[in-house]
């Protein structure tokens, strides 16, 4: 017995997860979710052992790096690293377009 081309239970439904996220992040004009997945998994050395302990990549977005904190002592250092920041995440991901990052402090 064949496959009926016209039965709707013999064909797939929709699309890949993976594929409809990734369209969802372009429409906010974010980086893919590979990307957000990388730079979280490459955080301690992008930063370093002492700002990954502090810090995370929270999201990319029209060519932003929102990153949260612990405090403001931090937060301040990773503005001083910003551009040492971008050249590591163009280097790891390229094609991934950063200009700068913003840092948020995390409420506690």
């Amino acid at each position: 017995m064949g496959e009926d081309p016209y039965d709707p239970f013999d064909r797939p439904v929709g699309v890949p997860i993976a594929d409809a996220m990734d369209r969802f992040m372009r429409h906010l004009k974010s980086a893919p979710v590979d990307t957000l997945t990388g730079l979280r998994t490459s955080w301690e050395e992008i930063v370093g052992p002492r700002l990954y302990g502090v810090s995370r990549p929270v999201s990319l977005t029209s060519g932003v790096l929102l990153v949260s904190c612990d405090d403001s002592a931090w937060a301040a250092q990773l503005k001083w690293m910003e551009q040492t920041i971008c050249t590591a995440v163009r280097d790891r991901f390229p094609g991934v377009e950063i200009q700068g990052i913003r840092v948020r402090q995390r409420h506690q």
